[in-house]
């Protein structure tokens, strides 16, 4: 697309003009347009398609609490199917960036979710962000620890299946190691 080359050539040229340490921070700036209008798109295209197709749901699971979730809760306000969201770890329940469309909205559509909250203090902090505590139920995700372990000096490997990303605190590597 014509377009879609000059705004790459317009990028291009202001990224050679300007010093080697801020071209992240202006690069930031520079595509926040498209992603804002990127999201846009998405949230309404959501919407429109859930309400143009019939679609027999029961109801939405969401495995982040940021605005997809936030998103979903508005696309599927007209069906009236509820929304739960599975909120697995703290300190992940942040506002809605001044850079994400429909903010203000989103932000209330998040508050009207349905949670499932792995632990208490999960539950807590969804309830520190506005979230009504009855919308928010407390199902601990674990396992329950054998009465015996693992004999550390003979054992050689150990298989993780998960996502190291999330924090490797949050993992208890510790207690697997020991």
């Amino acid at each position: 697309c014509f377009v879609e080359l000059l705004g790459q050539a317009f990028v291009g040229f202001l990224m050679s003009l300007i010093p080697l340490k801020n071209k992240n921070a202006m690069l930031f700036w520079l595509l926040i347009p498209f992603v804002w209008s990127a999201i846009w798109s998405f949230i309404h295209c959501l919407r429109r398609y859930l309400t143009r197709e019939a679609l027999d749901i029961d109801f939405f699971l969401v495995l982040v609490a940021h605005w997809i979730a936030a998103a979903v809760a508005w696309a599927a306000e007209p069906l009236s199917v509820p929304v739960v969201c599975k909120e697995a770890t703290c300190d992940r329940v942040e506002d809605i960036s001044y850079d994400t469309p429909m903010r203000r909205t989103l932000s209330r559509a998040r508050r009207r979710l349905y949670y499932i909250a792995m632990t208490k203090e999960i539950k807590q902090e969804l309830t520190a962000h506005d979230v009504d505590p009855e919308r928010i139920f407390l199902i601990p995700n674990g396992v329950e620890l054998p009465d015996t372990l693992v004999d550390t000096a003979t054992a050689r490997n150990i298989l993780y299946i998960g996502n190291f990303s999330q924090g490797n605190e949050r993992k208890a590597f510790d207690i697997l190691f020991e």
